[in-house]
């Protein structure tokens, strides 16, 4: 790249890779530099037909510590049912029973001005954790789901997630919401990212347009 300064034309040798040009401002020479951003978006996954599954794998590093995941427009072979998730170890989805969960969940119901909420504290074994819902007959619709994973990458601790979702009826007199408070796979081991599935029996599918944003956030 060539540029005038108060001598002339000047040139800007190749920066290294990944950096972009800057300008230092009024009076200042371009140069290269290097973007700092605390939030990146690592990776987006859209179903464009029916899966049984979705994998995120890999997309982990020493770069961040902090992972979220967000899911648009949830749909399936069956209304009645719940997304649930694994963590992957090794590039698999870990299938022990070595969950544990912490659910809470509140709704409103603006037509009839009522409310309620239940929490539902299990601490048997699990080889999933439930993550989102739309409920019996296609009336509820989740629309936004968020997973906060910390530190999956940690060879000395637990691995730890905390899921929010929000939604509400076609009829828009009904909204809700659930989180787990509290969720872990009792290994240490490095965790390589996450896949997530529909309980229920085998067989049932996500439908197209189900999309899956992964961030991380430096600390």
């Amino acid at each position: 790249i060539l540029y005038r300064d108060g001598s002339g034309l000047q040139r800007l040798a190749a920066g290294t890779a990944n950096q972009v040009l800057k300008t230092g401002g009024a009076g200042a020479n371009p140069s290269w530099g290097t973007v700092s951003s605390d939030w990146v978006k690592i990776h987006t996954e859209t179903t464009s037909s029916a899966v049984t599954s979705i994998t995120l794998d890999g997309y982990y590093s020493s770069d961040y510590l902090i992972y979220k995941y967000f899911l648009f427009n949830p749909s399936g072979s069956s209304a009645d049912n719940w997304i649930q998730s694994r963590f992957n170890f090794g590039g698999s989805a870990d299938t022990s029973q070595n969950y544990r969960n912490n659910l809470f969940y509140s709704y409103r119901n603006t037509s009839s001005n009522s409310e309620g909420n239940n929490l539902n504290d299990d601490d048997g074994l699990h080889t999933y954790m439930p993550l989102s819902w739309w409920g019996s007959g296609n009336d509820e619709g989740v629309t936004t789901s968020e997973v906060l994973v910390v530190d999956p990458q940690s060879t000395s601790a637990y691995k730890l997630l905390g899921v929010d979702w929000f939604g509400h009826d076609n009829g828009q007199t009904m909204s809700f919401g659930k989180s787990v408070s509290r969720l872990a796979n009792n290994k240490t081991t490095a965790s390589t990212g996450m896949t997530f599935f529909l309980a229920g029996s085998s067989g049932e599918t996500f439908s197209a347009g189900f999309k899956i944003v992964l961030y991380g956030l430096k600390t």
